[in-house]
């Protein structure tokens, strides 16, 4: 009956000796004859196939410990090893998060360590951090923490940090532009740097 549930060996799009799961009378999922493993298809292309016609959270990865030392992170990369490859995911901004306090991150390895280590984030309240896992503002990049300094000024939006010298690199063939505006004009002011005459 449409209750039950069964596994059948089948002929079609996936080719002979595909296996096919069904419950209440409908395929769930299929394994195609080459390993290929579909999750509403029956044609899977990709090693994990899913397909949904509805809108939203497709699949979830979750982890139980809800700390700040613990991560719900998936690992992409080309060789079967712990520490090879990206991570990415989530990770509690605070213990006992709410709903709101996740941040997302990146974390990769460098040619001569043993394990990732996290480099970009998405702080539950929209800012960026590039080598900081508690941006300031906006966009907040630092390669070397500079000791005893203050927050950033509210009105900012960008952050560059670091324990001795820090910049901007620009380059252009003929000029380089640094532009301010306001509601009625973009060049209210400007400052202009022409490579021609050094000026």
């Amino acid at each position: 009956g449409n209750n039950e549930a069964s596994i059948r060996s089948v002929h079609g799009s996936s080719g002979l000796g595909a296996l096919s799961f069904f419950n209440e009378g409908t395929e769930r999922m299929i394994i195609s004859n080459t390993g290929n493993i579909g999750i509403g298809t029956s044609s899977p292309s990709f090693a994990l196939h899913v397909n949904t016609s509805g809108s939203g959270v497709i699949a979830g990865f979750f982890n139980d410990t809800d700390t700040t030392s613990e991560e719900a992170l998936l690992q992409v990369g080309g060789t079967l090893t712990d520490n090879y490859g990206v991570m990415f995911g989530a990770k509690p901004e605070v213990n006992t998060p709410g709903v709101q306090d996740h941040a997302f991150i990146v974390k990769t390895n460098d040619d001569t360590g043993t394990d990732h280590t996290e480099r970009f984030r998405v702080s539950s309240d929209g800012k960026v951090g590039i080598g900081t896992t508690s941006p300031d503002n906006a966009l907040h990049v630092k390669t070397a923490s500079l000791s005893g300094r203050s927050a950033s000024n509210g009105n900012t939006i960008l952050t560059l940090e670091h324990s001795t010298d820090t910049g901007i690199q620009f380059f252009s063939a003929t000029q380089t532009q640094l532009r301010f505006g306001d509601a009625a004009s973009t060049g209210a002011g400007s400052i202009i740097y022409e490579h021609g005459d050094n000026n």
